[in-house]
């Protein structure tokens, strides 16, 4: 199991992850204007995620929660930061098609699920249950927000 330390530095690798997420929403609200409340409200969702998970520390500081061992590695987390780091630069640099940009905000939440980011912990009060489930209530949601802008965003104009 790893120490405390090392639970409250994952956590906040988890928030980082999260506001780097929002900052590539937000560069992509500002080259799709279309696609402006779409973006800003995922982006702001992220930011909101983060903090939650910020405010988990707390728990993790007072002993009341344990990480389940091994489900979740500081290298899983940079690898996804990295990706969105890179996805961060390359719109900086060339702004990619919305189809492209839906396609790796698609991918990024989907990511989150498959590798199951949220569910860390050995034992669950209430509240954190709670916070949990939100977090992946919300994932979902985006990947469903974003799958549907997706398809929209494929039909031939005038269709």
């Amino acid at each position: 199991m790893s120490t405390k330390g090392q639970q409250i530095a994952t956590l906040q690798m988890l928030a980082k992850n999260e506001e780097a997420v929002a900052a590539l929403y937000e560069a992509y609200a500002e080259a799709f204007p279309d696609y402006r409340d779409l973006w800003s409200n995922l982006s702001q969702a992220e930011l909101d995620h983060a903090a939650w998970l910020r405010a988990l520390s707390s728990l993790v500081e007072e002993g009341s929660v344990y990480f389940v061992r091994d489900r979740l590695t500081p290298e899983a987390i940079r690898t996804t930061i990295e990706y969105v780091q890179q996805g961060l630069a390359a719109a900086e640099h060339r702004w990619p098609s919305l189809i492209q940009a839906l396609s790796m905000a698609r991918d990024l939440e989907r990511g989150l699920v498959e590798r199951r980011f949220f569910e860390v912990f050995d034992e669950e009060p209430v509240e954190l249950r709670r916070v949990m489930r939100d977090l992946s209530a919300a994932t979902e949601e985006h990947i469903g927000t974003i799958e549907k802008a997706w398809q929209e965003a494929r039909k031939p104009p005038g269709k």
